[in-house]
């Protein structure tokens, strides 16, 4: 329940620039890209 509520969460704030760094920290592009 808790994992759904974090993706749910971050789904929500997948427009906010917050989320997109949190979603970077969590998966970092390689540096190549």
């Amino acid at each position: 329940m808790l994992a759904a509520t974090r993706e749910a969460n971050l789904r929500r704030t997948s427009r906010s620039p917050r989320a997109l760094s949190v979603l970077r920290l969590l998966k970092p592009q390689p540096k190549n890209h």
